[in-house]
């Protein structure tokens, strides 16, 4: 891969697959986050954008459309370029690509420019929230997503972060930001809970590794070895108005439908009972 130095742990495409066909982002251990067009054969003219997070990367992600974000473009220094380079340069489909995400291994979040990679939230720590109503101490961040599919979504501006603990619970969290601020400052906010083996028969007994949106349903997958469902319709209702203010103390739990468990899974027997395997995110 282009640029990077070590092991590449994250690969998306632009969703806008008309006006920036081919540009893929990468993240990896080395903590570069990397803009790249695949039409191009040679290295340099691949590379889009290069920004250097610092620290080893487990997820990137293209944060939201390029509108919701004041982004001002810095002029390109003179570095006397040739008549390639300044075409590259002025090529529509590589420019204006919007905002990115990388959360690193250290848990962290963080939203970038993709033209230039100026931070436009420096990286804030996903696990220093501690006043969730009801109760949820982070241990990880699984993933962030863009947008929340689900029908009482509200006008945000900022991320959906996935989190987990190491029971197999879920949170799912609004990052919401300031495009305009400076200050980089973050308002987290829990919308969702989904629960663990430990209080749901059918839910993750294990670290969750990862979560895919398929329309108004929720995939995840752990380190259990089970892929899960969740029926997010199910758990719909109309929020307060003083959300994200306030929240109701009884967020409603989503049906969680599971293949039964076979050979994926990894618990095993030991003398004292049923032991399961212990793992650290992301190390």
């Amino acid at each position: 891969m282009p640029s990077h130095s070590d092991d590449v742990t994250s690969l998306v495409f632009h969703p806008d697959t008309t006006s920036h066909a081919d540009i893929l982002l990468s993240g990896g251990m080395d903590g570069l986050a990397c803009v790249i067009d695949i039409s191009r054969a040679l290295e340099d003219d691949a590379v889009v954008s290069v920004g250097n997070t610092g620290s080893s990367l487990a997820r990137v992600g293209w944060a939201a459309a390029s509108s919701e974000y004041q982004i001002a473009p810095r002029a390109l220094a003179d570095v006397d370029m040739d008549d390639k380079d300044a075409s590259l340069v002025r090529e529509q489909r590589r420019s204006a690509l919007g905002p990115v995400y990388t959360v690193s291994n250290m848990q962290t979040l963080g939203i970038w420019d993709a033209d230039r990679f100026d931070a436009l939230v420096p990286s804030v720590s996903a696990r220093e929230p501690k006043s969730f109503r009801p109760p949820w101490v982070p241990d990880y961040v699984i993933d962030a997503a863009p947008r929340y599919p689900i029908p009482w979504d509200i006008p945000r501006t900022g991320l959906f972060v996935f989190t987990g603990d190491q029971e197999g619970g879920i949170a799912l969290i609004a990052a919401d930001t300031d495009p305009t601020a400076t200050s980089g400052t973050v308002d987290w906010t829990l919308l969702a809970r989904l629960p663990s083996s430990q209080t749901s028969a059918c839910a993750h007994s294990d670290i969750v590794r990862s979560v895919e949106w398929v329309g108004n349903r929720l995939y995840t997958g752990g380190e259990d070895g089970c892929i899960l469902q969740w029926n997010m319709d199910e758990s719909a209702a109309t929020p307060p108005s003083t959300l994200p203010m306030q929240l109701p103390t009884d967020i409603p739990i989503p049906e969680a439908h599971a293949a039964p468990r076979g050979a994926g899974d990894h618990r095993h027997k030991s003398r004292g009972g049923l032991v399961k395997r212990r793992y650290t995110p992301y190390k």
